[in-house]
């Protein structure tokens, strides 16, 4: 049978015949070129379920056990419940009301919540209007679920306002910072850390913020500010300066840092205070609580953090990494 012949067979086939029919004359009679050019359409269909481009199977839905450890974020372990054999791949919702009225939980926040995974501490999910969802894993997880101490509540709406371009993204919860002073201007290393001050009977500036960002009854740290006195680059410097005339400021974007003023803010207590309170304003917002450059009056008390600012630094990590 010559090609020509062949051909005209073909189309006549395909015209009269089923699939089974028609393979069965290619078969008979055609080359093995021409079968290949023939059958191409047929073997290798785009919405065939064995195509390489075709979708993949979603993972088999599986039974699995979940435990929920819930904490005050800055005050600890409240309480802790199971959910058993939910169906992988299912929704899972929960509210801050409920777990509140279930628990029998007071003095903290009434609609914000965050979920992290136990071991990795992952950020799943955040809340701040009560309902809170997220998918059930594949596997068997435990999950540490916070809820927000209510002595800080006002700055948390303050804080979620803010575009302040320095935003940690979700898993970066290390800040390294260095030290750079300017304008002639030095000072005590100790105001920024690495020893307990006679002057305050505390720690230095990210000292203390570390102690927050890493508490004892917690699985993971919520974030670290690595102090390095003699480096010179990392998300931002620290160090003392003129300011501009100021007693404290921070630079963005031109001079990534903070700066305090020695010569204007003499007392070690004083500086720590200051130092405490650009930090916050440079990586949490642009508006300033009370006015400009008037945070570190909320957030400390004699150069030692309070609770309100306790409560803000690790809202942030908590719900921003």
């Amino acid at each position: 049978m010559n090609k020509k012949n062949l051909e005209r067979q073909v189309e006549t086939a395909d015209k009269t015949t089923n699939r089974r029919q028609f393979l069965s004359l290619v078969g008979r009679g055609a080359g093995a070129a021409l079968a290949t050019a023939s059958l191409a359409p047929i073997l290798f269909d785009s919405g065939c379920k064995n195509s390489p481009t075709g979708p993949s199977e979603p993972p088999e839905s599986v039974p699995v056990n979940l435990q929920f450890d819930i904490y005050n974020h800055t005050q600890g372990h409240i309480a802790t419940f199971t959910k058993d054999k939910v169906m992988s791949g299912s929704s899972l919702s929960f509210s801050v009301s409920s777990i509140k009225s279930q628990y029998g939980i007071t003095n903290v926040d009434n609609v914000r919540m965050v979920v992290r995974t136990k071991t990795s501490g992952a950020y799943i999910n955040y809340t701040h209007s009560d309902s809170l969802t997220f998918v059930a894993p594949q596997k068997d997880t435990s999950y540490d679920m916070f809820l927000f101490n209510n002595v800080g509540t006002q700055l948390y709406s303050w804080m979620e306002t803010q575009t302040w371009p320095i935003k940690l993204l979700p898993g970066s919860t290390t800040f390294p910072v260095y030290r750079k002073d300017s304008d002639g201007q030095t000072g005590d290393e100790g105001v920024w850390g690495g020893r307990i001050l006679a002057e305050t009977g505390n720690y230095g500036v990210f000292d203390q913020l570390n102690n927050v960002l890493n508490p004892q009854w917690a699985s993971f740290r919520f974030g670290i500010f690595n102090r390095d006195s003699t480096g010179t680059n990392g998300k931002f410097s620290y160090g003392f300066g003129e300011c501009y005339g100021r007693e404290s400021w921070y630079f963005y974007p031109n001079e990534n840092g903070i700066s305090v003023n020695a010569r204007l803010v003499p007392d070690i207590a004083g500086q720590v205070a200051r130092g405490l309170g650009v930090v916050i304003d440079h990586i949490v917002g642009w508006d300033h609580l009370g006015g400009d450059l008037e945070t570190y009056r909320t957030i400390q008390n004699g150069g030692v953090l309070n609770q309100a600012g306790k409560d803000l630094i690790a809202y942030f990590f908590l719900t921003k990494s």
